[in-house]
């Protein structure tokens, strides 16, 4: 046991420093527009990164407009995506607003190894398949994702988890659910739209949402 703790004690800095080294060679890299957020994301060698904040924060940072797709080719469950229209009290469209959304995984799983994270608010910062994206000129973007499923052991319906936070807006906190998840009985359905959540059918593998922003 001492063996073990004081190798465990011995190697911890180590990755760290080979975590620290590879963020800095994908900024980089991100910065010389060699690659793309859309690369790092779907490419599995970099999985292990995704809950650290760091990482997050990078992602964050070299978020761009119109589409993106967060999951690997390796990734369990059914291809869909997400068509998103970000409009203003009056409708007219809300261009370069940034989103932040996560999801859990075909099993239902936010961590790559159990339901949920532990840790400093969890799921919400520290979620595997999570991306962040701008609005284009139109006030959309697009999402390519696999189908998430609902908590285990739980009636909650499955969702995506969708935040925007703008210096001129009224903060969204809400939720991107689905018309034909089993879960999506009459009484979810009602307290989803008591929350404000958006529920969407889906139209050839595709599911249409629509958030309103105001002005602070």
């Amino acid at each position: 046991m001492i063996k073990k703790l004081f190798f465990t004690l011995l190697c911890c800095p180590l990755i760290i420093i080979a975590q620290d080294g590879n963020l800095k060679k994908l900024e980089t890299s991100l910065k010389e527009k060699k690659i793309t957020v859309e690369s790092i994301l779907t490419n599995p060698s970099y999985e292990y990164l995704h809950p650290d904040n760091n990482f997050r924060e990078l992602i964050r940072n070299f978020a761009a407009s119109g589409k993106l797709e967060y999951t690997t080719a390796l990734e369990a469950g059914k291809k869909i995506t997400i068509e998103v229209t970000v409009v203003n009290k009056s409708g007219h469209p809300v261009p370069n607003i940034l989103v932040y959304f996560y999801q859990t995984d075909d099993r239902g799983w936010y961590a790559a190894d159990a339901p949920h994270v532990t840790g400093m608010e969890g799921d919400r910062k520290h979620a595997r398949l999570f991306g962040y994206i701008k609005t284009d000129k139109d006030g959309r973007f697009i999402l390519n994702t696999i189908q998430p499923r609902g908590y285990p052991q739980s009636t909650l319906p499955a969702h995506i988890h969708i935040e925007i936070v703008d210096q001129h807006y009224q903060p969204v906190i809400s939720e991107f659910l689905f018309a034909d998840d089993p879960r999506m009985t009459a009484e979810t359905k009602a307290s989803a739209t008591r929350d404000h959540f958006q529920i969407a059918e889906e139209k050839n593998g595709k599911y249409e949402y629509r958030l309103v922003l105001e002005r602070l």
